[in-house]
């Protein structure tokens, strides 16, 4: 549960930082700091896949097909339950909150604890570095997480208050609840042979997470 952890100090961090600055970064400041986190994201995703492709070339070529058809089917049972809608449907009633308690100048307490937990639990990460820890041990990915929820937390206190705060503890048991599935899955993966599979596909869409951060493609 480290990178949990780290996580949800992460938030607390960027919170009380917020509320004692009671102001945002810099535009510059903003800009350097997703570019250090997309490098990051790119070293954990990169890292992970490259530790999970190995064996003889056979075994690498037949990975490599497990990882392709997991995405392939991933990506249509996606679609299929509409999860792309429901994630932008929840990212646009917080950005609705956060756009009416800045109008206002100040945002209610509960609104603020819901919006930080809302954002900060229906990221990737959230699921792709709780996979990793759960399967692997600590996951470096958590550290971009925790950078990227400081930092929304440290902007949401100026409008919200000290309700951004209190969301540390949802965001601490929605992802250590993962960790724990992830890590009670691990044996039946490594027992038929599939954990390296899951790791390289968990790598890989890691991966594909910089190029969002870094926005190359949404």
């Amino acid at each position: 549960m480290i990178g949990v952890t780290l996580n949800a100090a992460g938030l607390l961090i960027g919170g009380i930082i917020g509320l004692r600055k009671n102001k945002t970064i810099s535009p510059s400041d903003e800009a350097f700091l997703k570019l250090l986190m997309g490098v990051g994201t790119v070293f954990a995703g990169l890292y992970l896949a490259w530790k999970s492709f190995n064996g003889s070339a056979g075994a690498v070529f037949k990975q490599f097909g497990i990882v392709i058809l997991a995405m392939i089917i991933g990506n249509i049972a996606g679609k299929l339950l509409r999860l792309q809608r429901m994630s932008n449907a929840m990212g646009q009633w917080a950005g609705q909150k956060l756009s009416e308690a800045s109008a206002k100048g100040t945002g209610s307490f509960n609104d603020g604890f819901r919006v930080t937990a809302l954002l900060a639990c229906i990221s990737p990460l959230a699921f792709l570095a709780s996979a990793q820890e759960g399967l692997y041990g600590f996951s470096p990915a958590f550290l971009v997480k925790a950078a990227m929820d400081g930092l929304a937390a440290m902007s949401f206190v100026t409008v919200f208050g000290r309700g951004v705060l209190w969301a540390a503890i949802p965001v601490f048991a929605w992802q250590g609840t993962w960790v724990l599935l992830a890590s009670k899955a691990a044996p039946f993966l490594r027992d038929h042979g599939l954990l390296d599979s899951v790791g390289a596909t968990t790598g890989l869409l890691i991966l594909s997470v910089s190029l969002v951060i870094l926005n190359l493609k949404k």
